[in-house]
């Protein structure tokens, strides 16, 4: 691969390595090539990830951009954090880090780490709290040309300064509106479609698509898409080559993933409304660097809460006890995997318990549950609540005991921070408001 080559491992673990996190907003795990996917959407990605570990079940715990990236970055469930929790509970609902959680870069400054953020704004900017705990961060991007562009500024400048470097990078370059550069417009094909993905017509049909728009149409929003992780895909290889020209990569830790996936039409919708289908949860989730294991390919059950434990002891860091999560650098310990079961959940209404076959969901508003078995049906399209009650019964009472096991987080400040123009324009862009 022609960006980070991590070297051969010599046993010996290096002293607090740089450590690279890298968020692509919107990207579903099966759009990449190292996941499934016919089409040549992520050949630098796919490199990648035979040069380290592949996670093929890894999942959000929650899935829009300001809850998950709170999870991603703070190690903590939904269900204990509360950002973005509910708009009809008396809890705290806002889409914004409340003074209070700790968040990654606050626990690695004991280790003697000098932290950047780069992100295309929006929920990610600053004025929503996503600074926390960076020496610097810039939020003022306009895709992943521009986000890697600052990245490599900015960690030029970091690595001056002797420290190790947490460098976190975040690019809505792949959420819609799916309109990549005209070059990658065409590049998985042409299709009769006059649909024009802006946001504004996205929202209009996401929660009927099938009742507003033709097989053609929705075939064109899924090359659009592909083409933005093609784009994105390219932008980081150039980008992987000027941070090994810069020494980042001597001794190194990164990390690929997403804050969640996007739906086009498989259960009747589209981007990533109220639902807990394995199209949104299912992310992709690389790792690699100087310790890890080369082409390796781990099935064992991952989250998203397992993103700041694997960080911090690779970086030798303190891992608070209240992290539910687990380091994944670290090789499976035993068969079946350590962990039987992964939750999630969509605010306070939808809740879900994964195992390797089974998958329930429930709707604590309207009082149901949907069961499916995910080696006779993947794509989650026969309810089987009634057809299994026994794995519904053993299900349920798992799922209800995790939920009550996430206590709240106490003492925090859900004062609402002032948000800028130049940030509400850019959620108007990105269709979360009008």
């Amino acid at each position: 691969m022609a960006g980070c080559n991590p070297p051969p491992s010599s046993g010996a673990k290096p002293h607090r390595p740089n450590i690279l996190l890298i968020s692509l907003d919107a990207c579903r795990a099966d759009r990449l090539g190292c996941y499934g996917c016919r089409r040549d959407t992520s050949p630098f990605l796919d490199q990648l990830a035979r040069r380290g570990t592949r996670f093929t079940n890894a999942f959000v715990n929650t899935h829009g951009t300001p809850p998950s990236h709170v999870t991603m970055l703070s190690g903590l469930y939904q269900e204990t954090h509360r950002v973005s929790y509910s708009a009809t509970s008396p809890e705290p609902s806002e889409n914004f880090v409340p003074d209070g959680i700790v968040m990654l870069p606050e626990m690695l400054r004991s280790s003697g780490y000098y932290s950047i953020g780069v992100t295309d704004g929006g929920y990610m900017s600053a004025c929503q709290g996503f600074d926390q705990g960076f020496d610097m961060y810039f939020d003022g991007c306009t895709g992943v040309v521009s986000g890697t562009a600052k990245l490599l500024e900015l960690a030029e400048g970091a690595l001056r300064l002797g420290k190790p470097v947490f460098a976190f990078l975040h690019t809505y370059q792949i959420h819609s509106p799916y309109q990549p550069p005209e070059k990658y417009r065409t590049i998985f094909g042409t299709y009769e479609s006059d649909f024009v993905p802006s946001n504004e017509n996205l929202m209009a049909v996401m929660t009927d698509v099938h009742a507003h728009l033709s097989e053609a149409d929705i075939d064109f929003l899924s090359a659009m898409y592909d083409g933005g992780i093609r784009y994105t895909d390219d932008t980081l290889r150039s980008f992987f080559a000027r941070l090994k020209v810069m020494g980042f990569c001597e001794n190194w830790l990164v990390i690929v993933t997403s804050d969640h996936g996007e739906e086009f039409g498989e259960h009747g919708g589209l981007l990533h409304g109220v639902s807990l289908y394995d199209e949104i949860l299912h992310i992709p989730l690389i790792v690699a660097g100087t310790t890890v294991t080369a082409g390796t390919v781990d099935r064992r059950m991952a989250s998203m809460i397992d993103i700041a434990p694997t960080i911090l002891s690779t970086a030798g860091a303190a891992v608070p006890p209240a992290l539910p999560g687990t380091n994944l650098v670290d090789p499976p310990i035993s068969e079946p995997p350590a962990r039987p079961a992964v939750f999630s959940q969509y605010a306070d209404e939808l809740y879900s318990i994964r195992t390797q076959r089974w998958k329930l969901i429930e709707d604590r508003e309207r009082g149901t549950t949907k069961l499916y078995d995910l080696v006779s049906d993947p794509g989650e399209q026969h309810d089987l609540s009634e057809e299994r009650p026994d794995v519904r019964r053993n299900l349920l009472p798992r799922l209800r005991k995790w939920r009550r096991s996430c206590t709240p987080l106490q003492g925090l400040d859900w004062t609402r921070p002032a948000i800028t123009q130049r940030d509400i324009d850019r959620l108007k862009l990105l269709g979360y408001l009008r």
